[in-house]
């Protein structure tokens, strides 16, 4: 399976997990946004970590510098910008934060693979 694809796969399965986790979190059990989130993000995070050591792995992905470190702060910036939009807009339904939180974490996580394909071709 090839990097890309891997990656695009894990994450959107990451995504969807997370968003129903916040769904079923803070309709069905009634619990707060911020903690909603929070362990909706750890279960999608625990699925996903899952669901990558039964797929196949190119040795490519495991060898690329400072992937797992965006990883980590991708997951915490897509918290960050939950977190503040959250506060800022309490009236406004967790899922609208929820959907914006993953549209600034990825683009986010865009320019950070494109910096890191770049730094390594120059070396």
């Amino acid at each position: 399976m090839r990097t890309g694809i891997r990656l695009t796969l894990l994450l959107l399965v990451l995504i969807l997990a997370d968003g129903a986790l916040l769904l079923a979190l803070t309709r069905a059990v009634d619990m707060g946004a911020f903690a909603a989130r929070l362990l909706s993000l750890g279960l999608g995070i625990a699925g996903t970590i899952f669901l990558n050591r039964l797929l196949p792995a190119p040795v490519a992905l495991a060898q690329r510098p400072g992937l797992r470190s965006l990883l980590a702060v991708v997951a915490l910036l897509s918290y960050g910008i939950f977190a503040a939009l959250t506060i800022r807009a309490q009236q406004v339904q967790p899922l609208a934060h929820f959907g914006a939180s993953w549209l600034g974490a990825v683009a986010f996580l865009i320019v950070g693979l494109w910096r890191i394909r770049r730094w390594r071709d120059e070396y």
